[in-house]
């Protein structure tokens, strides 16, 4: 029988500084924390809270922009950004404290640290959440954000990596250098390892697990990559390839979340 794995600290989740939130902002607050970034917390002169969270952008501050302006519309104010990402900020220009690039946080493989996201690393962090994006009809996907609920395993203390490809033509490929950034995700010390992913990222995912990789999980939402809907003539190879990737899935031993 297998002994869980003794619990590690987490690091405490950015909190705002200065006058305590009230009751309604602080319930607000805790929401936020449950999403992906990017993501920005504003609170107004009159107490209220706004927030963006899960925006697209190379930066925060499609999400910083979003949060302010609800912010702003309810009247005159002075609006003060709080939180950006995982930092705290409140007071301060956040550009100034909030890296690009997490410190000590390396590429693992293809894998890189999610932008302006602040990591416990592998001695630290619960485990690894690895986001695959989808195929967006030809254009560059490598901005578009983690789904919301990714939020959910970044405030458990898990460390968030994407899995970008400016244009997805080769799965196949792909799904071998995902499963060789496993591989060495454990070497660096990951105790858990999840892959999530939107229709080609799903896919990707999956094809990494059935490739052997030492993965405690796979979050598919949507997998495909045969193109869209209205240039599919035949469905048979698409179904058949499903079928032969569900096939090809082996249970693993049992992980303690």
């Amino acid at each position: 029988m297998r002994r869980p794995r003794p619990s590690r600290p987490r690091s405490p989740p950015p909190q705002p500084a200065g006058q305590p939130l009230n009751a309604e902002a602080a319930r607000s607050f805790n929401d936020f924390l449950n999403f992906a970034p990017q993501r920005a917390f504003v609170v107004g002169a009159d107490g209220k809270a706004n927030w963006q969270a899960s925006a697209s952008g190379p930066t925060p501050a499609g999400a910083i922009a979003a949060a302010m302006k609800r912010c702003e519309e309810r009247g005159p104010q002075t609006c003060t950004l709080h939180v950006v990402n995982n930092y705290t900020v409140t007071h301060q220009d956040w550009r100034q404290l909030v890296p690009a690039r997490a410190a000590d946080a390396p590429d693992i493989g293809r894998l890189r640290p999610q932008p302006y996201w602040s990591m416990r690393g592998p001695q630290l962090a619960t485990g690894l959440i690895v986001w695959s994006h989808g195929y967006m009809a030809g254009k560059n996907a490598t901005d578009s954000a983690p789904q919301s609920w990714v939020g959910r395993f970044t405030r458990l203390g898990y460390d968030l990596y994407r899995f970008d490809r400016e244009w997805i033509s080769d799965w196949a490929s792909d799904a071998t250098a995902l499963a060789t950034a496993v591989g060495k995700a454990r070497e660096l010390g990951y105790r858990r390892v999840v892959l999530a992913g939107q229709s080609a990222g799903a896919w990707v995912s999956l094809a990494t697990a059935m490739r052997g990789a030492k993965v405690d999980g796979v979050i598919s939402i949507a997998a495909a990559h045969h193109g869209t809907v209205d240039k599919m003539r035949d469905t048979t190879r698409a179904r058949s390839e499903w079928q032969q990737m569900i096939k090809g899935l082996k249970p693993g031993p049992p992980s303690w979340w």
